[in-house]
Parts: structure tokens; C-alpha cells; sequence
């Protein structure tokens, strides 16, 4: 920039004047929730759980991770703030919330949903099936949790089979939408999207009078899965709708049902109508009162 000035009798006289201008802005980075310890800005909200934020039992990187005992009816849950003072997340800066999951020795079916403190409501993911003894890095788009982009003062996940778990969470965070890159997000496909069909056996096996039901999903399907008797009859009729490529648990009650052995079937046939032909897989079940 030049400069242009005049002394008292009217002589003029110019100078450069060298102006930097940077117009970089700072880019958001990833809000790293849980990582060896719970960040200070969360507090614990649990209800029916006992937790253990730095147990070394279980890691899936690390030191250490978050250990869950949770009643039929508890979940776990942070709160961003104190009750008195909450402070208000927005999510529009990240691109999903992720967080690993240990599925204890029986497995857990997981939920994962957000919560506010102006009591408005969120979607929840349900059917995040964690197999037993194995660790699962589950990573969900902000906009299936967070469609109208509300602010946030609370993140909930509980397992949702209505009975006592044991599991444990690490490396829990919402992930920016300038860090997840396509390498990262590929690296996560297979664990969200599985590779096969496929029934599990039912767990526990035999039952009295509540089991689950775990299966997966490699496409979008209209999902059938029915219980039979051994006469063939119908029993029982868990799932009849159209799901999205994943694994999914179902909680089967039979306190109504006579002591024996039962089947259990699942059927998927293509939802975009390609016309293959439809994948089934049975398993037997027994039920002992």
C-alpha cells in the first residue's frame, strides 16, 4: 500500500507501507470426549449403572477404558456441564460421533442417542449388535443422530436387551468434518457394513424365558425373522420390515410358549427389486422352564 503525505508548505512525499492480510481461519478439530480418561468438561449422568471411568480390564487403546455395569433398565450417560450449568454442544461442525464397544461375555445390543436439556427429541440407533469378547468401533453420521441440528447437553448408549450387562466404551468422540477422510472412512466400512448373511445362535441357548436373536445384513432388504415350533407352525413373528446393510439383535420372549425345542428363520430378499433370489438361515432353539 503507498502512502501519500504533504508537510505545512504543501510538498508531497510518499512511502510503502507493507500490509500482511491472512484470511485462514482455525479449522475445527475432533471434540475427543473419552481417551484415558473422561474429559473435564463431561460429568457422569448414568441412571441404574455403576461405572468405572479408568478400569484397565478392558482397552482398545491406551491405558484404559470405561467399564459399565448396567441394570435391565440403566444406561450410561454424560452430561456436557454441570446440571446448574450446562454447556451447549453443537454438532454442525462434526461429521459423526464415534465410540468402541466391548461386548462383555454375553455381547449387548447397543443404542446410541443425544439428549438436551430443552426436552427436545432425538432419533435413536438401535440393534448395534457387539459379539461377545470382541471389540467394535461403531461411527455414526451426526445427521442420523442429530437431523435438525440441535444443540446437545447429553449423550446416551445403553445396551437394550432388558437385562443386566457388563460392557465397556473407549476412544469416544465427535469427529470433525475437516479430519474424517475418505482413507478413514473406508478403514470403518467393513465393521458398520458387513461382508455376509448371517444368523448367529441365539444367546442364552437354552433359555427361560428371554434370549436374543443377532444377525446381519449385507444390503438393504426386506428382513423377515420367525420362530416356528416343531410342528411348523408359527409361534412368533420378530421381525417384518425393510432394514439398511448392518447387524441387528432382537430379544425374544417366550414366556408364553411351552418348554421344548424350537426353529427360528431368518429370510432377506433384495429392497431394490433386483429379483435374486431370497437368503434364509435357520437355527434351532431350546427353551427349558
Amino acid at each position: 500500500i503507498t502512502a501519500v503525505a504533504r508537510d505545512s508548505a504543501g510538498n508531497q512525499a510518499s512511502t510503502s507501507v507493507s500490509v500482511t492480510v491472512s484470511n485462514t481461519a482455525s479449522l475445527p478439530t475432533d471434540l475427543v470426549i473419552y481417551h484415558d480418561g473422561l474429559s473435564s468438561n463431561w460429568i457422569n449422568s448414568s441412571w441404574n449403572a455403576t461405572v468405572t471411568f479408568q478400569s484397565s480390564e478392558r482397552v482398545s487403546s491406551g491405558l484404559s477404558s470405561i467399564k459399565v455395569v448396567q441394570n435391565a433398565w440403566g444406561g450410561f450417560r454424560l452430561h456436557s456441564g454441570s446440571w446448574d450449568r450446562p454447556v451447549a454442544l453443537s454438532t454442525t461442525s462434526y461429521s459423526s460421533f464415534n465410540v468402541s464397544v466391548f461386548g462383555g461375555s454375553v455381547g449387548v445390543s447397543i443404542g446410541i442417542y443425544f439428549e438436551n436439556d430443552l426436552n427436545q427429541s432425538f432419533p435413536t440407533v438401535k440393534n448395534l449388535w457387539v459379539q461377545p469378547n470382541q471389540w467394535r468401533k461403531i461411527s455414526l453420521p451426526i445427521s442420523q443422530l442429530n437431523p435438525n441440528n440441535q444443540i446437545v447437553h447429553r449423550v446416551v448408549i445403553q445396551d437394550l436387551s432388558g437385562r443386566q450387562r457388563t460392557y465397556f466404551l473407549d476412544d469416544m468422540s465427535f469427529v470433525s468434518s475437516t479430519s474424517m477422510t475418505a482413507s478413514a472412512r473406508d478403514a470403518e466400512t467393513p465393521a458398520e457394513f458387513p461382508a455376509s448373511f448371517g444368523l448367529d445362535q441365539n444367546y442364552p441357548n437354552p433359555f427361560n424365558p428371554l434370549t436374543t436373536i443377532a444377525y446381519a445384513i449385507p444390503f438393504e432388504a426386506n428382513v423377515t425373522l420367525e420362530v416356528f415350533n416343531m410342528l411348523g407352525q408359527r409361534v412368533a413373528l420378530l421381525v417384518d420390515q425393510t432394514q439398511h446393510a448392518g447387524t441387528y439383535s432382537v430379544t425374544f420372549d417366550a414366556r408364553s410358549l411351552a418348554s421344548g425345542t424350537y426353529i427360528y428363520r431368518l429370510q432377506a430378499t433384495a429392497a431394490n427389486g433386483s429379483g435374486t433370489q431370497p437368503l434364509v438361515e435357520i437355527r434351532r432353539m431350546t427353551l427349558l422352564k
